[in-house]
Parts: structure tokens; C-alpha cells; sequence
């Protein structure tokens, strides 16, 4: 798809309006995972889905009605990413906002990283590609302010300290 855009020197032309969009095409990259060394991760879609996934069914703050969030455990991700240990984790979101979510809590719950929401993959629109979720349904303790800002979505970013 082509937009009008400026060229160099202010010059109107046709330019690929994905240039414009985030990278998250067909194997790019969706989620980067920093370790305290500051190596790096990049886990593109099917990285994603070839990790063990989960199911949580609940209703969140933001929704009206109980839906099935789909995706990989926290847990597993950080694995994949070579991480054993830490304090903190920076979650970054596509728009750069950013929360940081106690170590204690991924070994506490069995944290989620929903792409799907009822079977569908999330759009950016919808809180997607990524979305945190604790399992408020199960633990209903968890159902507190403090836990609400951290469920972060449009997560592009982790880096673990």
C-alpha cells in the first residue's frame, strides 16, 4: 500500500505506508528479552508459539464479559531467553510506557503473555500482540490496582534487572 510522503528536500511522493507501521511482519521481531549481562532476545511469532502455552480465562479491568487469553507462560519465555535469575522486570510497550513487575510475581503466578484473545490474535488496536495478564480469576487477592497497572499490553520490551 502507497501514501503520499516527503522526500528529502521536502519533495511530495508515493511511499510504502508500512514504513510507517511497526516491524512486527511475518518473522519479525515481537518481544525483545534483555538479561542483566545485556544480552539480548528476539522472539518473533512462531519463537512465540513454539514455547509452552496457556489458557486464562477471566474478565479484566478493561473488558465486560469473561474471555480466553492465549499465549506463552512468562515463565517460559524468560527460559527460552536464558534467564535464571533477576529482581525486576522493565515491560516495555509499543508506545514506550513502561511498568516494572516484581521477579517474586513470575514465581508466584503463572503469568501470561496473551496474543490470542477467545482464539483470535490481538491487534494492536485491541491490546495487542501482547498482553500481561495474572490470573486475577484464580487468585482473587490479585484484583487490586497495583496488579491492574501492571497487566501491560502492546509489550514490545523486557529487560530484566
Amino acid at each position: 500500500m502507497l501514501g503520499l510522503g516527503l522526500a528529502a528536500g521536502g519533495a511530495a511522493g508515493l511511499v510504502p505506508l508500512s514504513l510507517f507501521a511497526p516491524a512486527r511482519a511475518a518473522g519479525g521481531t515481537l518481544l525483545s528479552l534483555t538479561d542483566r549481562a545485556g544480552r539480548t532476545s528476539d522472539f518473533d511469532l512462531a519463537a512465540l508459539r513454539a514455547l509452552p502455552q496457556g489458557t486464562i480465562a477471566q474478565i479484566t479491568p478493561w473488558t465486560e464479559t469473561v474471555n480466553t487469553y492465549g499465549g506463552p507462560r512468562l515463565r517460559a519465555v524468560l527460559a527460552a531467553g536464558g534467564v535464571a535469575a533477576g529482581e525486576t522486570l522493565t515491560m516495555t510497550a509499543l508506545n514506550d510506557y513502561a511498568v516494572e513487575v516484581p521477579m517474586a510475581d513470575v514465581r508466584a503466578y503463572d503469568l501470561l503473555l496473551a496474543m490470542t484473545c477467545d482464539g483470535e490474535a490481538m491487534p494492536v488496536r485491541d491490546k495487542g500482540p501482547l498482553w500481561l495478564h495474572y490470573p486475577l480469576a484464580e487468585y482473587p487477592a490479585l484484583a487490586r490496582n497495583e496488579i491492574h497497572a501492571r497487566m501491560i499490553w502492546q509489550l514490545r520490551r523486557i529487560a530484566v534487572s
